[in-house]
């Protein structure tokens, strides 16, 4: 008759944050940058972890150096770069994870750095651009806005003065002038209906 002792179970420890997809994280700037300059020390002929020592090194936000730190522990446990980097995912989406494992498993991770530091910098480039192109149309918009909120208030403010003044005169206005006073009116009369039309339209879009 076996007798088998029990032993206490231990506990994992407990997960950072990250692991959930939640938490601190590098922000797109320093994962370009991380990326470039490991690529770079790589190609120099130094190891991973040294790169990532290095790097770290010449961070401030603390976010970024704790992330880091734990970064180069993992690798200098001995963990895979694949491994030590899911470890943020917050960080690195899986495209990039992906790449790296296939890099570190076919021994071409120097190159698979250098890929993926032309690729997040076409990603950066083209982000830029877009957020240009979107700017333009926004200040078109509200320079718009800004004229037609001055127009509507000469009409209703400014022109009725001079719809006095003129009706002191008793001459007969000219067509012009009579079109922009009935304008004026009917802005004093319906305007507030139209801008509420105007702002449920555009909520509406």
């Amino acid at each position: 008759m076996h007798i088998y002792s029990a032993k206490p179970v231990a506990k994992p420890a407990p997960r950072p944050l990250w692991h959930l997809g939640a938490g601190p994280r590098l922000n797109a700037h320093e994962v370009l940058q991380f990326t470039q300059q490991v690529e770079a020390l790589l190609r120099a002929g130094m190891t991973l972890p040294d790169a990532v020592r290095i790097y770290r090194q010449g961070q401030q936000r603390p976010v970024a150096v704790r992330l880091l730190t734990a970064l180069e522990r993992d690798l200098g446990n001995g963990s895979t770069v694949a491994a030590a980097l899911a470890a943020l995912p917050t960080s690195f989406d899986p495209l990039y994870l992906r790449l790296i494992s296939a890099g570190e498993t076919s021994g071409t991770l120097e190159q698979t750095f250098g890929r993926l530091s032309d690729l997040l910098l076409r990603k950066q480039q083209l982000q830029q651009k877009t957020r240009t192109a979107l700017m333009h149309p926004t200040a078109i918009a509200a320079v718009a806005c800004a004229v037609c909120a001055v127009c509507a208030l000469l009409l209703v403010k400014v022109v009725p003065e001079f719809q006095q003044l003129f009706g002191h005169f008793g001459r007969t206005l000219p067509s012009l002038t009579l079109g922009v006073i009935r304008l004026s009116d009917y802005l004093i009369d319906y305007g507030l209906w139209c801008g509420a039309l105007a702002i449920s339209a555009g909520y509406g879009l």
